[in-house]
């Protein structure tokens, strides 16, 4: 996120933005996860001889609940929605916490 956003914090300001980052991390991945699926499987059945590990937030979704892939991507949207808000929060709590920097806003 810093580096597409050229940001240039410094070790202070990145300590108040982990939280933030991480949560942001995750919340990409999973959305990622969601929308590649498909092209992902068929490039896992198609590609390189030897195949390719599915490694997916899809995956182990489905397979840690007992589910098919549709439903796990179903069950994975309110798990980024709530991300969402998290971030929301987090992202208020920096600002109050950094005193208005507008580095970090």
């Amino acid at each position: 996120m810093r580096f597409s956003m050229d940001l240039h914090l410094t070790d202070a300001e990145l300590a108040h933005m982990r939280p933030l980052e991480q949560n942001c991390s995750k919340h990409l991945s999973v959305v990622n996860d969601i929308y590649s699926w498909e092209k992902e499987v068929q490039a896992a059945q198609t590609g390189h001889r030897e195949g390719a590990a599915l490694c997916s937030a899809v995956k182990v979704m489905a397979e840690s609940a007992g589910l098919d892939f549709a439903a796990a991507k179903r069950i994975l949207w309110p798990m980024v929605r709530e991300w969402e808000l998290v971030h929301e929060e987090l992202g208020g709590r920096v600002e109050s916490e950094m005193g208005g920097n507008e580095r970090v806003k």
